[in-house]
Parts: C-alpha cells; sequence; structure tokens
C-alpha cells in the first residue's frame, strides 16, 4: 500500500468512493433517509475541491486502486477517512490515522479530534480515541448521530 497526496486528478475517485462506502458501510447505523442525505454531499463538486486544496488530504492505494482516504483541517481535526467498502477491516483506516497522527506530531500538535459516525466510533476508540460527548449533524432536514472524539498523542 502506499501514502499519497490527493490532486484535482483525483476528484471522481474520491467523490464516488464517498458515495458508495457511505450508502454501503453504514446501513446498520443509520436508515435510508441518513444515508441518502449523507451520501448527497458527493454531489459537490466545489466542495471537494477546496478540500484538496486546503486540507492536508491524503489517499491510500495499492497499485491503481484507491483504497481510501483522509484528511486533516486545522492541523489536528480529522475531517475524513473513508475506506472503500470493498477494503473494510485490513488495517487500511488505521494506516491512514496513523499517517495523520504523524503529521501531526511533526507539527508539534499534542492531540487530534475529530466528529466520527456510529460506525467508525469502533476504529477510533481501538486507536485510543475517546467519546467527548455526541452531536447531532443536520443535512437538509435530516438528522444524523455522530460523536466528537478526541485523542491525546506523545
Amino acid at each position: 500500500m502506499e501514502i499519497r497526496f490527493a490532486k484535482k486528478e483525483n476528484l471522481e475517485g474520491i467523490m464516488t468512493m464517498f458515495q458508495e462506502t457511505v450508502l454501503n458501510i453504514s446501513r446498520n447505523d443509520y436508515s435510508s433517509e441518513q444515508l441518502s442525505a449523507w451520501a448527497r454531499i458527493s454531489d459537490s463538486k466545489e466542495l471537494w475541491l477546496r478540500r484538496i486544496s486546503e486540507q492536508y488530504l491524503i489517499l491510500c492505494y495499492e497499485e491503481n486502486d484507491l483504497l481510501g482516504f483522509a484528511s486533516l483541517k486545522d492541523d489536528d481535526y480529522v475531517d475524513l477517512l473513508f475506506v472503500h467498502h470493498k477494503n473494510q477491516r485490513k488495517g487500511i483506516g488505521k494506516l491512514l490515522l496513523n499517517t495523520l497522527r504523524d503529521h501531526v506530531q511533526s507539527l508539534g500538535g499534542k492531540s487530534m479530534k475529530s466528529h466520527v459516525s456510529k460506525t467508525a466510533r469502533p476504529l477510533f476508540e481501538t486507536l485510543g480515541y475517546k467519546v467527548v460527548s455526541p452531536n447531532i449533524v443536520k443535512i437538509g432536514e435530516v438528522e444524523l448521530t455522530n460523536y466528537l472524539m478526541e485523542k491525546e498523542i506523545i
């Protein structure tokens, strides 16, 4: 597996993976209405281009196959973590989060935080993140629960 920085040329792959992942791996945690609202975020090319240009956004590849991606916002906030629905539980999420952690440490950061979905919460807990508080996100009229989680890093 290889970690690469996201570029504009990766836009379509990132958007497609985001939508497919949301719709396929979170079915046990969110209703179909919630998943549809969440997946619609992938429709905004402007949003994704902004993330590529403004965030520390990394991609995990095996040969030419995009396996997952993750990003940091404001040097300590994990904004995105998505692993392709066909590549779950293979250590990709851990690799991406650890790569972000290493970057935060290189900047002198002492902690990381994220709003984490119900689906991703077990991975974050395994890696030492603690729930600070539950959170409600509104996408249009649809509400989704996630959790503000934080981890001290040494």
